[in-house]
């Protein structure tokens, strides 16, 4: 599973929603407004998030959930982000 989550996630474009997840078990990217920086690792079959800085910038009309995500997991429509109760926050395909 490992292969299958590394690589960048959501949208090319900087301005939008993206998580970048390196081999090296980082993480980097945005919710769209706020830049995001952090660790992942695998962990019963999915991925957990370790500690995430984020910037606190206030974007008006931009959806920031993105930046609560503590697990994701991969589905057939991309990789799944959820928070710490378990709700889905997103879902984003592949990009790279």
């Amino acid at each position: 599973m490992h292969a299958d989550v590394v690589g960048e996630w959501g949208s090319t474009d900087a301005s939008a929603p993206h998580v970048i997840l390196t081999a090296d078990g980082r993480l980097h990217g945005s919710d769209g407004c706020n830049r995001m920086l952090g660790q992942w690792q695998l962990a019963g079959g999915k991925v957990v998030f370790g500690p995430i800085a984020t910037t606190r910038r206030f974007c008006q009309g931009v959806d920031t959930s993105l930046s609560r995500m503590r697990t994701a997991r991969p589905s057939a429509q991309g990789l799944q982000f959820f928070d710490a109760e378990d709700h889905l926050l997103a879902t984003l395909s592949r990009s790279r």
